[in-house]
């Protein structure tokens, strides 16, 4: 596995991926209630969506890195550096790789290029067990504070919790 800067031509090939893990997760979640243009969470097109991409990739503050197998990207992970506080955006694998050590290594990939950082956060849904399990795995706590929900295209609203890790 090869973890790399995500290069703007690969946009559309994440933007796939974060709806097939969305689609798996999410559809066991909701029984099923959730389709493909549930996925995006956005109004947005697929090229507005690229161009906003473009334009987060170009502020310091963001990491955007891939994990490749056979030049085939398998996962992603998006972070945001505030202060002391990193904070993981997007963190996705393919359905049919996960279980292999990707997500940890892509979050472990990006915990070691940033420095003076005191701890991590992100915003997981609060059913998608699979994910919270993981996060747990790698140290991450529920924190009591409260996260914003998320609500699809089709109004299905997901509510979110907020975990953290010290470091």
């Amino acid at each position: 596995m090869k973890i790399e800067r995500l290069k703007a031509n690969e946009i559309p090939s994440i933007l796939n991926l974060r709806i097939e893990a969305r689609k798996s997760a999410y559809s066991k979640i909701t029984k099923g209630k959730v389709d493909e243009n549930d996925m995006t969470f956005s109004k947005k097109s697929k090229a507005e969506s690229i161009d906003s991409i473009k334009r987060l990739m170009n502020n310091p503050l963001e990491l955007w890195f891939t994990a490749t197998q056979e030049s085939v990207i398998v996962g992603f992970i998006r972070a945001r550096r505030d202060r002391k506080k990193l904070h993981i955006k997007s963190l996705f694998v393919s359905p049919n790789q996960q279980g292999k050590g990707i997500g940890t290594n892509l979050l472990k990939y990006v915990i070691k290029k940033v420095h003076g950082i005191r701890s991590l956060e992100l915003a997981v849904v609060s059913e998608n067990l699979p994910a919270i399990n993981f996060y747990r795995k790698m140290g991450f706590r529920k924190s009591p504070k409260k996260f914003s929900s998320l609500t699809s295209n089709s109004g299905i609203k997901l509510e979110r919790i907020r975990m953290v890790k010290k470091l």
